[in-house]
């Protein structure tokens, strides 16, 4: 988990019960790396999340925003 990070992967999505390993189920994650530019699809659910991220952490969110930015230019 900790090279997902580190190479600014992002967690794509939490799938409940996607392992049994021996009667137990364990949850699956997938991660994605976006390339050349790109960037995830926008939509209602991510624009309110991002919205709540910003009340609670402004700097953080801006920072991303703006190196975001300027990376494409």
């Amino acid at each position: 988990m900790h090279f997902t990070h580190f190479v600014d992967y992002r967690r794509h999505a939490r799938h409940f019960g996607y392992y049994n390993i021996e009667g137990t189920l364990f949850d699956g994650y997938s991660y994605v790396l976006y390339l050349n530019g790109g960037h995830p699809a926008l939509s209602l659910c991510n624009t309110l999340l991002n919205c709540g991220a910003m009340l609670v952490k402004p700097w953080k969110l801006l920072w991303k925003f703006l190196c975001r930015a300027s990376s494409r230019f």
